[in-house]
């Protein structure tokens, strides 16, 4: 130093630096809400879900079944808990572009131009029911370089909720929502590590959500028929922070009863940006026939 005086030690020149470093490692992990008691937490987990208006990010999604396994990546939109956009691609070249709502399920095949669509029924029964595996579109095989063997295995009643954790609006709540996916009973309590809640659905369905009992985030989500038997299983790890709440940026859905495994992991998360105009309206190549599934 110019005026001859010798430097502070080292441990107090690196305090600062490993100050910062040890609050920045603590803003990478989730507050602690293990004093909420369960009524509490029930309240804090449904208003962090409903903060969620819309997001967006992009995706890695990796498909596994008998017979089948592909891996794609591409941009998802969604508007919790009713709407959902994936446009997918491989080797930079587009391969489809994927809209799910309440009412249907359409998809733009990039390849030849294909435009697909399957109708939900809105009963009590649920839309499971309505899309039901099948074993190839008309005019398309299985292995044949079409979309058949990504839609026959594709449930995308499943996909839109599990994207939205979920967190479904009870029977009388306004919304486009039908039957299937609206509460008619809840019951929650905290369990060991975890805080549990127990949904019944108005077509019967069991859905039980198990968050992590500390920070209250979403771990593990159990959908099973009316007779018990699980349908749906999805996982949620490694929290992210995203415009003030923390988010999952990997998420992995299986489909129990076809064997079916769907794994994403998201980056570059948006949240509550707006959805533009026309986001979740499908724009297929004029004149491209509509195959009805």
């Amino acid at each position: 130093m110019s005026d001859g005086a010798a430097p502070p030690p080292l441990r107090r020149r690196l305090a600062p630096a490993v100050a910062a470093l040890v609050l920045a490692g603590a803003c990478r992990s989730p507050p602690d809400r293990s004093a909420l008691d369960a009524d509490q937490a029930r309240d804090f987990v449904r208003e962090q879900a409903r903060a969620v208006r819309d997001l967006s990010a992009a995706v890695s999604l990796s498909i596994e079944a008998d017979g089948f396994e592909g891996s794609l990546s591409g941009a998802l939109l969604i508007e919790p808990p009713s709407r959902l956009r994936l446009r997918a691609s491989k080797l930079l070249q587009d391969v489809f572009d994927l809209l799910v709502t309440p009412d249907s399920l359409e998809l733009v095949w990039f390849k030849d131009g294909s435009h697909y669509r399957r109708r939900f029924a809105r009963g009590a029964a649920g839309t499971l029911e309505a899309s039901a595996s099948w074993s190839a579109a008309p005019g398309g095989t299985e292995g044949g370089g079409g979309p058949e063997p990504f839609l026959a295995r594709l449930d995308g009643r499943a996909l839109r909720l599990a994207l939205s954790g979920f967190e479904l609006p009870g029977r009388d709540a306004a919304g486009d929502l039908p039957p299937s996916d609206r509460v008619v009973e809840a019951a929650w309590a905290r369990e060991g590590r975890h805080f549990v809640v127990r949904e019944r659905l108005a077509g019967g369905e069991r859905l039980e959500r198990r968050f992590d009992g500390r920070s209250l985030l979403l771990e593990q989500v159990t959908l099973a028929a009316p007779d018990g038997a699980p349908r749906l299983r999805a996982r949620y790890d490694d929290p992210e922070p995203a415009g003030g709440l923390w988010l999952p940026s990997e998420m992995e859905l299986e489909d129990l009863a076809a064997g079916v495994r769907f794994s994403m992991s998201f980056d570059g998360v948006a949240v509550n940006e707006g959805v533009l105009p026309g986001a979740f309206t499908l724009r297929p190549p004029p004149g491209a026939p509509v195959r009805e599934l």
